[in-house]
């Protein structure tokens, strides 16, 4: 009996979209259980869903990094699916982001079962396999999109990362750049029946973010250093600023920049902007008596 041949071509479009990471704080975890127990089997071609639970109860499985020893035989994905690749054993480890607590799993990966001989078909299908490196800057991402040759087979694709913190994906294939290093993105098309597979790998670099030097202050404020008492100083700045007295007692000043003398003495006035990034002047006023 002939083995059935599932074959796919996998195509990927990258787009660039130049959003920042968001900074994810990790629920420290301190306790990880496995509910599928040490040990599971699959097929090869088929996938199994690990369920956790965990310690606090308030942790999520994001709060998790799921990795294979051994990606050959099984991958696992952010979410905790596991798809068989081929003959052979494989431990999936879960180790907690923040903290030392950690689990694992033993997978053993069968042989498929061989499916009934096909009846011929005229165009049978074929795989045409892409090898693709490219770079990308922390902080962005882009999408990657599978197509599968012939379309008319029924089929999902199951994306995993080689390393979630360098980079992880999307089950629609959006990449997040997290971090400088390199990283395996992989597709795998699965049947509907799962008895066949293709798999495909695009190797990808992260580079470093551009560290971006903060601009030179440049507010200024023009003013005359002194006012009488109970009469006003007009304050002017070349940028929207808040105003701040450093005696009230002396002179206050109010969102406009207008300073009223209270009583003779010395103040310092503060502006400070209003926009990132935030700049400051300072400028002295002396208050006098009137005349």
């Amino acid at each position: 009996m002939k083995r059935k041949t599932s074959l796919f071509m996998v195509i990927m479009i990258a787009s660039l979209c130049l959003a920042q990471s968001s900074v994810y704080a990790a629920t420290k975890v301190t306790k990880i259980v496995i509910k599928q127990g040490k040990t599971a089997t699959i097929q090869a071609g088929k996938t199994k869903q690990l369920t956790f639970t965990l310690t606090p109860k308030t942790a999520k499985v994001s709060d998790l990094s799921l990795s294979s020893n051994n990606r050959a035989v099984a991958t696992v994905d952010s979410k905790g699916l596991v798809v068989g690749i081929k003959k052979g054993t494989a431990t999936i480890t879960a180790q907690a982001r923040t903290g030392t607590a950690k689990a694992t799993i033993k997978f053993t990966i069968t042989a498929p079962t061989v499916p009934p001989t096909p009846k011929p078909s005229p165009t049978p299908p074929h795989v045409k396999s892409i090898s693709l490196e490219m770079q990308i800057q922390a902080g962005n991402s882009f999408t990657l999109k599978a197509i599968a040759s012939p379309p008319d087979i029924p089929h999902q694709i199951v994306w995993t990362s080689s390393d979630e913190t360098i980079a992880s994906v999307s089950s629609s294939g959006q990449v997040n750049a997290l971090k400088a290093g390199n990283v395996t993105i992989t597709a795998v098309a699965l049947e509907s029946n799962q008895n066949s597979f293709a798999k495909q790998e695009f190797k990808i670099e992260i580079t470093p973010a551009p560290v971006i030097p903060p601009s030179k202050p440049a507010l200024s404020i023009s003013v005359k250093n002194k006012v009488s008492v109970g009469k006003i100083l007009k304050l002017k700045a070349n940028k929207p600023v808040s105003w701040k007295s450093s005696n009230k007692s002396i002179a206050t000043v109010n969102y406009y920049g207008r300073v009223k003398g209270k009583r003779p003495g010395t103040v310092t006035i503060t502006a400070t902007t209003r926009s990132l990034p935030k700049e400051k002047k300072k400028v002295s006023v002396q208050v006098v008596r009137k005349k």
